[in-house]
């Protein structure tokens, strides 16, 4: 998926003449996260696997591997489809992304759900997706001893409070939660699922995008006691 706009004119290098130096090491970190944080924007903006290419460069003209051309690839599985993307959805969701007051939590599940994406195994993406919304929904602020207990049903509540604005979507986001994270925990104990057709069916993509969406808009995740009780 590429496109010739500037998504954030700050990741643009604009640079006369020869490139610095250090333009490709680990130390220049700040251009490395911009990077990262835009891929999770076009993640959150659309519903197809997102491949995030580099480049190398050739090798110095006096070394044995000089060659006058470049090497390109991506460090990520990539699934197959194009859509197009909606450029303001992007830049919407890095600022929100950028602005959230919990990134690295955040950051982790829709990485999850952009891996998702990738895989032609749905016991793969069941995997991804069961995680990338355990992370999303598990996360405590203070890291509290009592978040991984009962993950299924507590999982499940706060997916149904965050995402249902009645009694019946708070109920089908519950159904909903509760059986994607139950074909992830089948797949994590077996390797396979058991109803793989009814996991397609689930569209989990589509659940665990609205979820992370919802989180991110808020600005931090949500005192999950409070949402639950509805005192939100």
């Amino acid at each position: 998926m590429r496109h010739s706009r500037v998504i954030d004119p700050d990741y643009r290098l604009d640079i006369d003449g020869d490139w610095p130096e250090d333009r490709f090491l680990p130390g220049n970190m700040t251009r490395a996260n911009k990077r990262l944080d835009i891929k999770r924007a076009i993640i959150l903006s659309g519903t197809l696997a997102v491949s995030m290419p580099f480049t190398y460069c050739r090798a110095t003209t006096d070394h044995i591997l000089d060659a006058d051309r470049s090497y390109y690839g991506s460090h990520e599985p990539t699934g197959h489809g194009s859509a197009k993307l909606d450029i303001d959805a992007v830049r919407s969701n890095l600022s929100l992304i950028e602005n959230f007051r919990s990134p690295v939590a955040l950051s982790v599940a829709i990485d999850r759900l952009g891996k998702a994406r990738s895989w032609q195994s749905s016991a793969d993406r069941a995997l991804d997706l069961g995680m990338a919304l355990e992370i999303a929904l598990m996360h405590e602020s203070g890291n509290k001893s009592g978040a991984n207990t009962e993950i299924t049903n507590k999982l499940s509540s706060r997916a149904a409070w965050l995402l249902g604005r009645d009694p019946a979507e708070r109920k089908e986001a519950y159904n909903s939660a509760k059986k994607i994270y139950g074909h992830r925990s089948a797949a994590a104990h077996s390797g396979r699922l058991k109803r793989e057709d009814e996991f397609v069916k689930l569209d989990g993509n589509g659940f665990v995008t609205h979820t992370l969406l919802e989180i991110l808009r808020r600005g931090d995740f949500p005192v999950w006691d409070d949402l639950v009780l509805g005192l939100e």
